[in-house]
């Protein structure tokens, strides 16, 4: 649902780091509510009040030249908003001297400030307070609270362009706050999609720039019960700028996926429907490869299954209890693994000097079962499930291919090295059956069908009439295309793929399977290759 306004509620800081009562505490002078402008146009500042669960307060452009001398870059006395703006309303004694003992916000040029008409924001912020923006009598946008965030940490808008008052809209930053600039939590969400009714049984399914990237092309793909899969290229967005793209289909249930961006509350498309957003030239490139929950030394390892380096930052894993460890902003080479912990110097000591970060914060993994999290800058990467009952200690989880479901916990495999684990190494499961029995060999582990096709070579341990099947299939685990389905009377061959699908369309950069299957005489064999396709 989009909401009805430019004026929205876009980040509330209730709980500052520091003290939380007293004059002077960090609880009364460093509370702040941000505001953002969603259009294209200026909006006025002006009748505008803030409601908590207490007392409403009429809301006031800052007129204390004070403030410039620690925050020369703030807007100070306006009435209007910029499009794209942001202004953030602080507490009055916010520059005063009594307040000066706490740590300053991290205030971003060009912020307009607004204050409240008595001495605090509302009676003083809470986890309980809900808050409402009106202007007069009519309801502009709304805060839902509940929420016990760490000391100075803000809950952010994830989507300004979906409805304030829905709780799922809201997350917490895994780090700080950021008054009078881009969310971190929302930062990376360029292109995000959200459905408008038409008449009759017409979807209108609007594509928007939310305004925090440079404008970009993007494929839209989104898949209808009982009609197939449809694409979309749309062109260039600028910021703010939207595209419609009707679709004839019946409007029941909730948005299930955005690929690369996650779901956007509120958005809806058809009941059993799946839409897909995915950048041109884009592809998320961190997968989850491999697990250890139970060892002296815990940790999870990261590859980097794309050609090219990716700038890590922003980055958090999450496990089921909401612990995060924060990544450190770094980079991670083409085709390379990591492991992440939270002991460096005792996971060398272990397994010698393999490629390792420390991560602040790192979770403790559960030794039966786990849910954990990959973000970057808000945006998730990865989600995996495992079951480890009954895995021995110093044993690892292997993820068996990483284009398959990594949510799935029959994604996950205990390690088949001597060692017990493969860190920062290709897993031990993922060579696939031994060479003698059954052998599939790719050209290019990373393919680029501008270039060049792609050569499959396989060869079978089986004699006589062959019934062969040598598909491909997508890391959702769907079938795109059939490369060979029928009898055969020698059990080597070679296949060439040009990228494509079933019907000839150019796929979408990503993972995809070479699955590879064999029977003859009662007997079956069967391997598999993942590779990495990539638009260039």
């Amino acid at each position: 649902m989009l909401i009805a306004s430019c004026l929205v509620l876009n980040e509330v800081l209730h709980n500052p780091q520091g003290p939380e009562s007293g004059a002077g505490s960090a609880g009364d002078c460093r509370e702040f509510v941000e505001l953002y402008n969603t259009c294209d146009t200026a909006v006025s500042l002006q009748h505008l009040t803030l409601q908590d669960n207490v007392e409403r307060d009429t809301l006031l452009p800052w007129q204390d030249t004070t403030l410039h001398g620690l925050h020369p870059g703030a807007i100070l006395g306006a009435t209007t908003l910029a499009p794209g703006a942001f202004a953030v309303v602080l507490d009055p004694e916010y520059a005063t001297s009594l307040c000066a003992a706490n740590p300053l916000l991290p205030l971003a040029p060009g912020t307009v400030v607004l204050r409240p008409g008595d001495t605090d924001l509302g009676n003083g912020l809470s986890s309980t307070d809900t808050l409402g923006l009106y202007r007069g009598t009519q309801l502009l946008d709304r805060f839902p609270g509940g929420w016990l965030t760490g000391d100075g940490h803000s809950m952010e808008r994830w989507n300004p362009y979906a409805g304030g008052g829905d709780p799922g809209n809201w997350h917490e930053n895994p780090v700080g706050s950021t008054p009078g600039g881009p969310n971190r939590t929302t930062r990376p969400l360029d292109l995000g999609v959200s459905a408008r009714e038409g008449t009759g049984d017409t979807l209108w399914m609007l594509v928007w720039n939310g305004g925090y990237l440079d404008a970009q092309d993007a494929v839209v793909r989104w898949t209808r019960t009982g009609a197939g899969e449809d694409s979309l290229r749309i062109p260039p967005l600028l910021p703010g700028d939207t595209f419609q793209i009707p679709l004839i289909v019946s409007i029941q249930s909730v948005l299930q996926k955005i690929h690369g961006v996650g779901a956007l509350p509120g958005d809806t498309v058809p009941e059993n429907d799946t839409l897909d957003l995915y950048r041109a030239g884009t592809l998320q490139g961190l997968r989850i490869t491999e697990v250890l929950p139970n060892g002296s030394v815990e940790w999870v390892e990261l590859w980097n299954h794309t050609p090219e380096t990716l700038r890590i930052r922003s980055g958090v894993l999450e496990d089921a209890a909401g612990t995060r460890g924060l990544l450190p902003d770094t980079v991670l080479l083409p085709g390379a693994y990591v492991v992440l912990t939270g002991d460096t110097g005792a996971f060398r000591a272990q397994y010698g000097d393999l490629s390792v970060w420390q991560v602040e914060g790192f979770p403790v993994l559960n030794n039966q079962r786990e849910t954990l999290r990959l973000f970057l800058s808000g945006v998730i990467q990865d989600s995996v499930a495992y079951r480890a009952d009954h895995l021995p200690a110093e044993r690892s989880l292997e993820r068996w291919s990483a284009a398959v479901d990594a949510f799935d916990p029959a994604s996950w495999t205990p390690s088949q090295a001597p060692s017990g684990s493969t860190p920062a190494a290709p897993n031990s499961v993922e060579q696939g059956e031994p060479v003698q029995e059954v052998s599939l060999w790719v050209s290019r582990k990373v393919f680029r069908p501008e270039r060049e096709r792609l050569r499959i070579r396989y060869a079978l341990p089986l004699s006589g009439p062959v019934l062969l099947s040598l598909r491909i299939y997508d890391d959702r685990g769907r079938l795109v295309r059939r490369l060979r389905e029928n009898t055969v009377t020698g059990a080597r061959g070679e296949v060439l793929w040009d990228g494509t699908g079933e019907g000839g369309q150019r796929l979408l950069p990503g993972l995809y399977v070479v699955w590879l299957e064999g029977r003859a005489g009662g007997r079956q064999v069967r391997v598999k290759q993942t590779v990495a396709l990539w638009h260039r």
